[in-house]
């Protein structure tokens, strides 16, 4: 733990903010705490108090310093965070994760607020930042590491790409500063997780609804390896601890050991769900093959057809089911790029410096997923 005692987690509530805050918990740091809703962090104290294993009600309250509720975007926010506690360290999961926003509408949560916090700890002579950013940032490559050239193919993806741009000059700035950690997940998945990743598990739900709960062998397609929001949480905590060390900016990937094919992760999802299989193989063609149809699967025209059949055939699945809201399938152009290639990350540098994944192999973190999806009504 070093000399951080108290560390400010902001998106607290979120599927990688409640796994931070459990983890911190756990390890005996007080933290102070903030989301949008102070509703969303009274729902999470249980979700947090699981994470953190001997936590219990009694012990939790007397190791935050703050729940504060508010928007990073308001400087004034920001400042009262630190006005009244003495933060050590800040880890940064909040984001606005809306890809069909522009820019001007991502600039303010995603670049203002976090260079703003990082000023703030600065000012209050806090010793680390950790930022999570995007794997998506990445132009494309056989595999995915730290030095692979940036090419940003949404606004949501540029507003990271100038997040960590504007940190690291910050962090040059003065003589006086924190240690900047910034890490890059490949698609997370987890508890709670309604964005991106998400929709793989809703398109294998779809399909295994449409067929009668007996689907196909799925195989092969383009590759990709997710990231549980755990081993997120965990890689985080991980570089606050390592970066108390170093004062150099560092840059990490973070995602599991097993990439595989869109077809086998429909399968394996599906498996994961409980539902059936036919003695068929059907293979998905490769990201080779699918990139000659770039232009179709990107149009905005295709996507919205698309994207409309899928959530009528969800809402169907729904009203069946009497399901939550909170899952809605939405293919946004920040999936495309995964269609038409292999999108392959490595997590070399950060296994390297002794971090180690909890979920290496998606095929065993996903069966630790889907009972919260099913117990809390978001999946049949």
């Amino acid at each position: 733990m070093g000399s951080v005692k108290r560390v400010l987690v902001t998106g607290a509530a979120g599927t990688v903010g409640s796994f931070i805050v459990g983890h911190l918990l756990k390890k005996g740091y007080g933290i102070v705490v903030t989301d949008l809703s102070l509703e969303e962090m009274d729902m999470h104290t249980d979700f947090w108090c699981k994470c953190a294993i001997q936590c219990t009600y009694d012990i939790v309250p007397s190791r935050f310093g703050m729940i504060k509720t508010g928007d990073l975007k308001n400087p004034a926010f920001v400042k009262s965070l630190f006005d009244r506690e003495n933060i050590d360290a800040v880890i940064h999961a909040a984001a606005l994760i809306d890809v069909a926003l522009p820019y001007e509408k991502l600039k303010a949560a995603n670049v203002d607020a976090p260079v703003n916090l990082y000023r703030a700890l600065a000012k209050s002579y806090g010793k680390v930042f950790v930022f999570i950013s995007s794997g998506s940032i990445y132009g494309s490559a056989p595999v995915l590491t730290e030095n692979t050239d940036i090419n940003p193919n949404s606004p949501y993806e540029q507003s990271k790409v100038d997040a960590e741009k504007l940190l690291k000059e910050e962090f040059v700035k003065d003589a006086v500063f924190p240690a900047l950690s910034i890490l890059r997940p490949s698609l997370i998945y987890g508890p709670k997780n309604k964005f991106l990743a998400a929709n793989y598990l809703a398109i294998a739900i779809i399909a295994a609804e449409l067929l009668r709960k007996r689907l196909p062998l799925f195989r092969s397609g383009p590759k990709t390896n997710f990231v549980h929001a755990e081993d997120v949480a965990r890689a985080a905590i991980f570089l606050m601890e390592d970066a108390q060390n170093t004062r150099a900016p560092s840059i990490y990937n973070i995602c599991d050991d097993t990439p595989f094919g869109f077809g086998d992760q429909m399968t394996i999802i599906a498996n994961a769900c409980g539902y059936g299989f036919l003695p068929v193989p059907l293979p998905i063609p490769s990201g080779q093959v699918l990139s000659h149809f770039r232009r179709v699967y990107e149009s905005p025209t295709f996507l919205k057809v698309l994207n409309a059949a899928l959530q009528g055939i969800w809402r169907a699945i729904a009203k069946k089911y009497k399901l939550e809201n909170s899952l809605i399938p939405d293919i946004s152009p920040a999936m495309t790029p995964f269609f038409g290639q292999d999108t392959i990350f490595s997590n070399e540098k950060i296994k390297t410096a002794g971090f180690q994944l909890l979920y290496p192999d998606f095929r065993e973190g996903i069966k630790n997923v889907i009972p919260w999806y099913k117990e809390h009504h978001w999946i049949p």
